[in-house]
């Protein structure tokens, strides 16, 4: 019966595999030399910000580095300090993460280490000698908000893309309509509401290490990722949500400090 179970699961997993294909962003050094700037907001007070830019690596006009900086506010890090710096190395090709790095620095967690996705054997490695196993065209957190970026109309339909997120793999639907007077600063912008809600795409087994706020709020059956996008080209998210239904951080962009560059 075991066999047969491993047989089973092993069948849907290449199956999903199949459906998905490459899934990476077509157009992602568009973005590049942007930065954006966001409040996060827990309830209706901002206690953090954000800064998420996109640059081209030196000499490697193959490779897009997306980083997000969080930081909480100096009255806010009394009670909960908040300083961690994410990154992915996009392949401007296809929009698929060669490595992504995490410095972590908040009251309950202090920690480093960078993760190569080696899709020829299907395997994700660590600097700190932690491996899990990867499928063919999953994305990490940062490809798949570019990933969606990247798409002019998505569909107001379920559609499904997977997503690593530090070993637990995910099978996340998303959902496409238009967003109508949600938010007062932007109700001038016609925005899309995405909502992407994550599902086991096998079996979740629980991380032998902690991990920090963002992925800790994501890596739960039914968590949500709500982006809010501006028009094409650009396709800013100008608000994203993240969380569980009820306990959603939100990010709100902040355009006085933002620089944006289009590349056509």
């Amino acid at each position: 019966m075991r066999i047969i179970l491993l047989f089973l699961s092993f069948f849907i997993l290449t199956a999903i595999t199949a459906v998905h294909g490459q899934l990476g962003c077509q157009k992602t050094n568009q973005f590049t030399r942007e930065k954006l700037h966001y409040t996060l907001k827990y309830g209706p007070v901002g206690s953090a910000s954000a800064c998420l830019t996109a640059e081209q690596t030196t000499g490697n006009d193959s490779l897009l580095v997306i980083s997000c900086q969080m930081k909480t506010s100096p009255l806010t890090s009394l009670l909960f300090h908040i300083d961690n710096l994410y990154q992915s190395w996009l392949n401007i090709e296809t929009g698929m993460p060669l490595k992504t790095k995490k410095m972590i620095n908040q009251t309950n967690i202090r920690q480093q280490f960078t993760t190569i996705y080696h899709y020829d054997s299907l395997q994700a490695h660590t600097s700190d000698d932690k491996s899990w196993p990867i499928l063919s065209g999953c994305l990490d957190l940062f490809g798949f908000i570019y990933h969606l970026r990247c798409t002019n109309r998505i569909k107001r339909s379920h559609g499904k893309v997977l997503i690593d997120l530090e070993s637990h793999l995910w099978s996340v639907e998303v959902e496409s309509a238009p967003a109508i007077d949600r938010f007062k600063k932007f109700k001038t912008i016609k925005m899309d509401r995405i909502v992407a809600t994550l599902k086991p795409a096998g079996q979740i087994i629980p991380r032998a290490w902690k991990t920090d706020l963002l992925f800790n709020r994501l890596s739960k059956k039914g968590a949500k990722l709500v982006v809010y996008l501006g028009p094409p080209p650009r396709r800013i998210p100008y608000v994203m949500e993240f969380g569980s239904e009820k306990e959603m951080i939100r990010m709100q962009l902040n355009t006085e400090k933002s620089e944006y560059c289009f590349i056509e």
